[in-house]
Order: C-alpha cells, then structure tokens, then sequence
C-alpha cells in the first residue's frame, strides 16, 4: 500500500512535468519518437485510484460479510497507505520545484516529525 500511495504522490509533485515524454526507437537508426504525455498521465491516475477503488470496495465487503472470520488489519494498511504518501512526497525526484511542492514538502517532514 505504500509503494501505491508513492507512486500518487509521483503524480502529485511530477504532474505538470509529464507533459511529453520520449520514447528512444529500438532500431538504431531511428530517431526518439515523442509521445504525449497527457493520456499516459490519466492512466496512471486511473490505474492507481482503480486498485484504491476495488480494494477499499473488497476491505469493506470482506469486513461485514466475514466479521468473524476476518482477521485483517485495516489500520496497518491505512497507515502503510499514508507514509507511502508522506513519505514519497518528501523523497521522490521532484522534476520542477514550485513553490507549493516546497510547503508540501515541509508539512510532511513536520507530520513524520511529530
């Protein structure tokens, strides 16, 4: 869950940045093919709140139809979720620096300090 939630917070601070993207050509005389990073861009955040959907969607069934058998620990995954997130924003490669990634970043070094 972590390792999701970093990959949100890879969109968040790179997501005006992946605008296009260059793809090298496998044959050697071929020059670098751009692509436009826009649809890639939407797949990544619809992959990533897909599995968010579903899964938080199966933990809720799993949780009142299996009750007495669930032995799953939802606040683990929920805080795996959140420093993946905290976490991932203040160590990722951020591409371009503005100025409310520079807060973003303070407020989850101060939330991880506290």
């Amino acid at each position: 869950y972590s390792l999701i939630a970093a990959h949100l917070s890879n969109l968040i601070l790179n997501w005006n940045e992946d605008v296009l993207i260059i793809r090298p050509r496998l044959r050697e005389n071929k020059t670098a093919k751009a692509t436009h990073g826009t649809l890639i861009r939407m797949l990544k955040l619809t992959a990533v709140l897909a599995f968010a959907v579903v899964d938080t969607g199966m933990a809720i069934y799993n949780k009142h139809m299996y009750d007495h058998e669930n032995t799953t620990g939802y606040t683990a995954h929920i805080a795996g979720a959140l420093s993946g997130l905290v976490v991932g924003l203040m160590v990722l490669k951020n591409r371009k620096v503005q100025t409310w990634e520079i807060w973003l970043r303070l407020g989850c070094v101060l939330i991880t300090g506290a």
